[in-house]
């Protein structure tokens, strides 16, 4: 049950050698030691756990919420606007610059 937490959830690897302590600890007949270090190894997994799952929910938040205030801006909306219009603009007036234009040229018939 425990190796499966612990399996399960890669950040509380880290906490794995307290595992192997207790393991090596009911080896030798000290259980008291043994549950001792068992527990720790649980609850610091489980704290590693929720605090993993709070970064997570603080992260997701924040963004969502810096992606409402863009999108809801009129401002940002016009100013994004404008520059995309600024640069098509830029573009068509440099192109139409180096790009001579073409004659047609009269082919005669003889």
């Amino acid at each position: 049950m425990v190796k499966d937490l612990f399996e399960e959830n890669p950040e509380c690897m880290e906490l794995f050698g307290l595992i192997v302590e207790a393991e090596k600890s009911l080896e030798q007949n000290d259980v008291e030691e043994a549950r001792r270090l068992t527990q720790l190894a649980m609850e610091n997994c489980q704290d590693m756990i929720d605090y993993a799952k709070l970064e997570k929910e603080e992260d997701i938040t924040a963004v969502s919420a810096l992606v409402g205030q863009i999108i809801v801006n009129p401002f940002f909306v016009m100013g994004f606007v404008l520059a995309v219009l600024a640069l098509a603009m830029l573009a068509y007036w440099f192109m139409s610059k180096r790009v001579p234009k073409l004659e047609p040229k009269r082919i005669e018939a003889g």
